[in-house]
């Protein structure tokens, strides 16, 4: 088995980047950052495709072969994005449709008078790409 280690531990506040918007830039930035701050590491978990997308470009920019060395993954699974991707990403769907679907049904039974209660949840499953290992 092909351990990973983590990159993120309490405490690193090596950029600025972490209290930016979720997007291409900010995940540029971020593993911009991360690269010149010397910390080791071969696996990324990105906050959502666009974040994941802008870590793809800036390892790339830097030479750093995805899988091989870092592997990526993300979550939303916005396929196309992730799919226009080089290397594609790996990503968890954590889907949202469905999600919508489960709300709007709650909030027609709330409408008509019923009582909704508890945690509702619905699986997510990782859609395994050209950006891991396992792709």
């Amino acid at each position: 088995m092909h351990e990973r280690r983590c990159s993120w531990h309490a405490g690193w506040t090596g950029s600025s980047a972490w209290a930016a918007a979720p997007t291409e830039a900010w995940g540029r930035r971020a593993v911009r950052d991360l690269l010149t701050s010397g910390t080791e590491f071969n696996g990324l978990i990105c906050g959502n495709d666009q974040i994941g997308r802008g870590a793809l470009d800036s390892l790339a920019r830097a030479g750093v072969r995805v899988p091989e060395d870092v592997a990526v993954v993300s979550h939303d699974n916005w396929e196309l994005l992730a799919t226009q991707c080089t290397p594609q990403l790996s990503t968890v769907d954590n889907r949202y449709r469905e999600l919508g679907r489960m709300a709007s049904q709650a909030l027609l039974r709330m409408m008509n008078g019923e009582r909704e209660r508890g945690v509702v949840t619905s699986p997510c499953s990782l859609v395994v790409r050209e950006s891991t290992l396992g792709a």
